[in-house]
């Protein structure tokens, strides 16, 4: 388990810089990723498509204290082609590539998987006054169709026919 800096190459001579605690697991990952296609970096996704391999070498090791003081210097000193960001330990987006995210996400609708999952992490959690205060404040003055009304009504009462039957 090495704690530094480290360089992915291309053959082309284009590179990556990054940081990490553990940097072997980190490279696996990396690996992993770009072979299955779901990496976040698409500079590193297109370079590795085109050549399929990197060399990669640790640059500095250091403790995890000076990681990110370390990894900008090498980012401010090696100018690496294939890092989305110029700063150590964030990624910058561009506003055009925000764009492109909320519009690719637009209208999309989790799954019922999905939905179950979300509502039983929610189940039994304990809210703050302030919360709920807050959370009331909000829905003040919202108006509510008589669809919804009805919709509501619905899920009410079959909730409380569930509830009933168990107990």
């Amino acid at each position: 388990m090495t704690c530094g800096i480290y360089q992915l190459k291309f053959p082309s001579g284009r590179f990556y810089i990054g940081s990490s605690k553990n940097i072997e697991h980190r490279i696996v990952i990396h690996i992993r990723k770009l072979k299955n296609g779901t990496h976040g970096n698409n500079k590193l996704v297109c370079a590795f498509k085109k050549y399929g391999k990197f060399k990669q070498t640790i640059i500095i090791i250091c403790n995890e204290e000076n990681l990110l003081m370390y990894e900008q210097l090498c980012i401010d000193n090696l100018n690496p082609q294939c890092n989305c960001s110029s700063i150590a330990g964030r990624v910058d987006w561009n506003a055009e590539t925000r764009d492109k995210l909320s519009k690719s996400r637009m209208g999309m609708k989790p799954d019922t998987a999905t939905l179950i999952k979300l509502k039983t992490a929610q189940l039994g959690r304990k809210r703050s006054p302030e919360h709920i205060e807050k959370i009331r404040f909000s829905l003040i003055g919202r108006k509510v169709t008589w669809k919804t009304r009805i919709l509501l009504s619905k899920k009410l009462e079959a909730s409380w026919k569930l509830r009933r039957a168990q107990s």
